[in-house]
């Protein structure tokens, strides 16, 4: 196992903590279950995803950069 150091935020490391107490479990333990569990969420909702559909709706009927075409066209719907 790698030790390393990293700075929590004060309310995270007194969650983290009080979670170990009640679960009569270490500090250690808490933290590496707290943070396997977000890096499986993260994947899987990752790789979930998928390509948003694409359309093929053709030419625009009216020239789209001509303000006063393009309001005539929507008057008309």
């Amino acid at each position: 196992m790698r030790r390393t150091t990293v700075a929590l935020d004060d309310r995270i490391y007194e969650r983290v903590r009080d979670l170990a107490r009640r679960s009569g479990r270490t500090f250690q333990e808490c933290a590496n279950e707290l943070l396997r569990a977000g890096l499986d969420a993260a994947t899987r909702s990752a790789t979930r995803r998928k390509p948003l559909p694409v359309f093929d709706f053709g030419e625009p009927a009216v020239d789209l950069a001509d303000r006063d075409a393009l309001y005539e066209l929507m008057d008309r719907e």
